[in-house]
């Protein structure tokens, strides 16, 4: 089962067997964005290209609405 709490916090309940355990994760999305651009690196993506998807990550990530990030 899946709780969603306040901001970015999400409860996750995992079981298996007789044992479950709650897990806590946070949305963070300097890690995602990271990520992403270590694989855009790993499938040689060029540098121009990767300056480009990690910019409109940003853009992205920082938009509170479809419409702020259309204006941008």
């Amino acid at each position: 089962m899946i709780h969603v709490l306040e901001g970015d916090t999400i409860v996750v309940d995992v079981g298996v067997g007789y044992y479950s355990e709650r897990t806590l994760l946070q949305l963070c999305e300097w890690h995602a964005v990271k990520a992403i651009k270590r694989r855009l690196i790993h499938l040689r993506y060029a540098l121009e290209s990767r300056k480009l998807i990690v910019n409109s990550l940003w853009k992205w990530v920082k938009a509170t609405t479809l419409e702020a990030l259309e204006t941008e």
